[in-house]
Parts: C-alpha cells; sequence; structure tokens
C-alpha cells in the first residue's frame, strides 16, 4: 500500500511542479498570445493575457489527473463495479488473485496520469516557445510529440490488457 501512496504524491508533485513552471513563466507572456495552431503550424486563434487562459491547459491537465487517479481508488473501493472481461471469473478469484489485477489497473491508471500530466506540460511549454518567438508559430515538434504520447499511451494500455487478462485466464 506504501508504494501506491508514493504513486500517488509523484503524480501530484508533476502536477504540482506543471502549476509552478506555468506560474513562473506567465510574466514573460505577452499581452497577446496564439494558443490554438491550424495543420499548417500558423496560429489561428489569439488570446489575451490573462490567468485564466494560461492556465487553462494545466486546469484540464489537473482534471484529467482527479479523474485517473479517482478511477484508481474507485476501483479498490468498489471492485463489483469494474468492467472487466468476465466479471463473475474476476469476483472468483482469490483475493491475492484478485490483487494482481487491482495492482495492474493501479499501475495503469497511474501510468497513463504521468504520460497525461507529461503531454500537458510539454503543449504548455509549445503554447509559450509560440507566444514569445515572433512570428508564433508552433514548434515542429508538437504533432511528433502528441503522437508520440498518444502511441505510448496506446501500447501502455495494450500491455495493462494483456496483463490483466493474462491473470484472469489463470
Amino acid at each position: 500500500m506504501q508504494s501506491k501512496n508514493i504513486k500517488f504524491y509523484f503524480v501530484g508533485a508533476l502536477f504540482i511542479i506543471s502549476l509552478v513552471i506555468s506560474a513562473m513563466l506567465y510574466p514573460d507572456l505577452p499581452a497577446r498570445y496564439p494558443v490554438h495552431f491550424g495543420l499548417s503550424g500558423a496560429p489561428d486563434r489569439w488570446a489575451d493575457k490573462s490567468m485564466l487562459t494560461w492556465f487553462l491547459v494545466p486546469g484540464i491537465g489537473g482534471l484529467i489527473l482527479f479523474m485517473l487517479m479517482g478511477a484508481a481508488l474507485f476501483t479498490r473501493k468498489k471492485p463489483e463495479l469494474i468492467n472487466v472481461i468476465d466479471q463473475k471469473k474476476f469476483l472468483g478469484l482469490s483475493p491475492a488473485d484478485r490483487e494482481l489485477v487491482l495492482r495492474a489497473m493501479d499501475n495503469l491508471f497511474v501510468s497513463m496520469a504521468v504520460l497525461e500530466q507529461l503531454l500537458f506540460g510539454f503543449i504548455q511549454y509549445q503554447l509559450y516557445s509560440a507566444a514569445i518567438h515572433p512570428p508564433g508559430n508552433i514548434s515542429v515538434y508538437l504533432l511528433p510529440g502528441v503522437m508520440s504520447f498518444s502511441v505510448i499511451t496506446l501500447l501502455l494500455v495494450c500491455y495493462f490488457l494483456v496483463r490483466i487478462s493474462s491473470i484472469m485466464k489463470q
């Protein structure tokens, strides 16, 4: 149980770090900066400098983090409500085997939360870079970066689904 708490603290620390870095970068923002970009990388929507617009990306990241960590806690509190392949078999597992499935699900949620925090931090940094470097085009690294995070997340989900499925087959 102690390592689970460390995972939660680690993910929470990533969120706090993203807020602190965003707060440190806020004074350097110009009065108006790009917040959305077309496929060419050119800005197609701008925003006036405000705390609301600047902290929107970390705020959305925090909301997703809260949902993922809530899901991880929920799996522990109400295992009978978990949507698994064969729920009767899951509920019939020995406590030790059920713990293996729950631990794998915890690890999935925490891993997704870490990736999500890194992704939103990366997006925030890209917004900052576009804001302070005229003409404000988004970095060539944004699309490959987002795609990389998406592929890693998909592979992670597949890994944990296979792992959970193999535990259930035993």
